[in-house]
């Protein structure tokens, strides 16, 4: 069961903490967890009522505990996708994981996913306008993903470890790739990047094996460290930036290390 402990912010609570909340609302402890003998009268029940403050207290700081273990990373959850609110005043949205750890339940996202627009969730509409770090991590069903024109950014190893991950649309308002953002995507044969990015991350595309081809467009500026090593069989470059790409070269991320080619002024379809 989940408890909501603030809008749109769940916990995990057993019976035990149930039973025990319950119990501490009405200034009550459990008979179990203490007892007195040998005493008697005004004492016997001055002992007993700082005992159970006592214990009150204690328990609160575990519940306490136990509620920040449990926090989930996303606020709502809209037709199998979860989004995290990242701001409440502009009501904008990032997509993210299941639980309280990207790591906490596998394979939430499977198959095609299209991310939309917007969202709305208990009567307002938030734009979707980011995906955030490690939204899709190690999503190895996860075959192909649309993002919308909303989207600006993609947070780090956002898709890291999607091995039949095939086909991913960057659209025009993307800005930045996160580090490691697409690291270890084996199924990824071409990838275009939209004009209006302006950075790579590092190992932004590392050790992307399946890929074969990238385009480079005007607008990028800055290709982080190891952002395409280890891709092996990355044989064609279309470089219409204004960096420096040569064949065989560890620079810009050793976009170029492996290209039988390097081309400018066209795109690869």
């Amino acid at each position: 069961m989940h408890r909501e402990l603030v809008p749109g912010m769940f916990v995990h609570t057993s019976s035990a903490e149930r039973h025990m909340t319950k119990a501490l609302k009405k200034n009550k402890v459990p008979r179990f967890f203490f007892y007195t003998h040998g005493q008697s009268g005004a004492n016997s029940r001055n002992k007993t009522i700082k005992t159970m403050k006592q214990i009150k207290h204690f328990l609160l700081t575990v519940a306490m505990l136990l509620c920040s273990t449990f926090i989930f990373a996303h606020d709502f959850e809209v037709d199998g996708i979860y989004y995290g609110i990242t701001s409440s005043s502009d009501k904008t949205v990032a997509v993210t994981y299941w639980g309280d750890s990207y790591d906490s339940f596998l394979n939430e996202y499977l198959g095609s996913v299209t991310i939309p627009e917007s969202v709305t969730y208990n009567g307002t509409v938030y734009s979707v306008t980011s995906i955030g770090s490690y939204a899709f991590s190690r999503c190895d069903g996860l075959t192909s993903i649309e993002i919308p024109n909303s989207v600006t950014s993609i947070g780090e190893e956002a898709f890291r470890g999607c091995s039949d991950l095939t086909s991913v649309t960057i659209p025009n308002s993307m800005t930045s790739i996160g580090d490691y953002a697409f690291y270890s995507c084996d199924g990824l044969t071409s990838v275009t990047i939209p004009n209006s990015v302006t950075s790579i991350g590092e190992s932004a595309f590392r050790e992307c094996d399946g890929l074969t081809s990238v385009t480079i467009p005007n607008s990028v500026t800055s290709i982080g460290s190891s952002a395409f090593e280890n891709c092996n069989n990355l044989r064609t470059v279309v470089n219409n930036s204004n960096l420096d790409i040569v064949k065989g070269s560890s620079n810009y991320g050793y976009v170029g290390y492996h290209a039988y080619r390097i081309l400018s002024g066209e795109n690869i379809n």
